[in-house]
């Protein structure tokens, strides 16, 4: 009798499938556990929808109609949106929205109307191969103030336009705000590693001693696992509201 031990070729091969199987189904789902997660953090989070509300409230009181509908037709010959700050001439009253602007660290604010929302997401879709002028001014305007999670936010968005007064509501305001992940001032360009020192040294308590202690710290605040990421990097984050 011939005595057979371990697993046939076959046997082999079918298991191979199966635990093969099995890690992409669970690579798919941590995927998706991180991008909904990241959605969570960074895209309509309540305190920011918040906040997206009151900067619309500034800009009701701030904003010349007139000068605003004109900016927003000269915009639709380049662009898919009409972008703004709180120093654009559309407004009667700068400082109301500078206030808000320091309240809210909003980097810009953009309009988008209900016409163009579906063109614009086909647009950031195409990317960088687009052969339509105003997609390609339009992505080349975004970059300059944001990094591509504005794109992956605005294809994220669902508007129902039914539910609006259409003739009041043309479109949808976006907040672009670029703060540090506990809600401060953005930290300039290069001052993250100032920052971060800063920070160890005042957790270590030698804010004031030598080069050599000072050293001591930076290593043992990466011994010890800690992370000041809260109060030193910088995050975009998003929200929309309808205008």
């Amino acid at each position: 009798m011939i005595n057979k031990k371990g697993f046939i070729f076959m046997e082999t091969i079918l298991t191979i499938v199966v635990l093969t199987t099995t890690l992409v189904l669970l690579y798919g789902s941590y995927s998706q556990t991180l991008t909904n997660e990241k959605k969570k953090l960074y895209y309509d989070d309540i305190s920011y929808i918040y906040k997206t509300l009151a900067i619309r409230d500034v800009f009701d009181k701030s904003v010349n109609n007139n000068k605003f509908n004109t900016a927003v037709d000269n915009a639709s010959r380049n662009y898919y949106f009409y972008m703004f700050g709180s120093q654009s001439d559309i407004f009667d009253n700068n400082s109301l929205m500078q206030t808000a602007r320091d309240l809210y660290h909003y980097e810009v604010l953009i309009y988008v109307p209900f016409a163009n929302i579906t063109t614009l997401k086909n647009c950031i879709n195409t990317g960088s191969s687009t052969t339509d002028t105003k997609c390609r001014n339009s992505l080349e305007h975004l970059s300059d103030f944001a990094d591509s999670s504005f794109n992956d936010y605005f294809k994220t968005i669902n508007v129902n336009k039914n539910k609006v007064d259409s003739d009041k509501i043309k479109g949808i305001l976006i907040s672009l705000i670029y703060e540090t992940k506990n809600g401060n001032e953005k930290i300039g360009q290069g001052g993250y590693e100032t920052c971060l020192r800063q920070k160890i040294y005042q957790y270590f308590g030698v804010t004031n001693s030598t080069d050599t202690a000072k050293k001591n710290a930076v290593n043992n605040y990466y011994k010890q696992g800690l992370s000041f990421d809260m109060y030193c990097e910088n995050a975009y984050y998003y929200s929309w509201v309808y205008l």
